[in-house]
C-alpha cells in the first residue's frame, strides 16, 4: 500500500475486544517518518485503558500542535495546523481510499500528517489515521512528532536538510 507514493511500514491497529475479527481502527504510517512518532503513538494505545475509545475531543490534537508552535491553516484553522517551516501538516480532512476501520461509513474524515520539503516536491513521510482513530492518540502521535528535546541521528535525510536545526552535545 502507498500513502503519498510511499510505501506504508507501520499499521497500527487496535480492536475492542481481542476476538473481534474487524479492528475499530487503522493508522497507517510510511517510511521516512520519524520513529519516536511511531512509538508515541504506540506506546499510547498501550497505555489506554481502551485503545479504541474515544476520550476526547478533535480539538485535542490542534491543542497539542498550537502548544508545539504549530500554526492554524488560514481556510481550515480549526482542524489544521502547519510546522513553523510550514513543511509538516496534519489535517482532520476526508481520508483517501483504502484507509478504513470498522465505520464502513463513506467519506468521513480522519486525521492525516505529512512532510513535504518543499511545495510539490516528493513527501519525505506520511500518515492517515481512519475516521474511528481516538483524537488522543493521534495527539500521543504528534506531541512524539513535535518534541523539542534532540534525537540522536548519525545523519539528516537528504531533502530535510534545510529545516534541520543541528544540536551538538558536549
Amino acid at each position: 500500500m502507498l500513502l503519498g507514493d510511499l510505501p506504508v511500514a507501520w499499521r497500527v491497529s487496535a480492536r475492542s475486544a481481542p476476538d473481534r475479527r474487524r479492528v475499530s481502527w487503522n493508522s497507517y504510517l510510511t517510511t521516512g517518518l520519524p520513529g519516536e512518532a511511531v512509538a508515541g503513538l504506540a506506546l499510547a494505545a498501550d497505555a489506554s485503558p481502551d485503545p479504541t475509545a474515544p476520550w476526547h475531543a478533535p480539538g485535542t490534537v490542534v491543542d497539542e500542535l498550537m502548544g508545539a508552535g504549530w500554526a492554524p491553516d488560514v481556510t481550515y484553522p480549526d482542524s489544521t495546523m502547519w510546522d513553523p517551516h510550514l513543511v509538516a501538516c496534519l489535517t482532520l480532512r476526508t481520508l483517501p481510499e483504502g484507509i478504513w476501520d470498522e465505520d464502513p461509513t463513506p467519506h468521513l474524515p480522519g486525521w492525516q500528517a505529512w512532510a513535504e520539503p518543499q511545495a510539490g516536491a516528493p513527501y519525505l513521510w506520511c500518515a492517515a489515521f481512519s475516521h474511528s482513530t481516538p483524537h488522543d492518540l493521534v495527539a500521543a502521535f504528534a506531541a512524539a512528532l513535535t518534541d523539542p528535546h534532540p534525537v540522536t541521528r548519525h545523519r539528516p535525510p537528504a531533502p530535510a536538510t534545510r529545516p534541520l536545526t543541528t544540536v551538538t552535545t558536549l
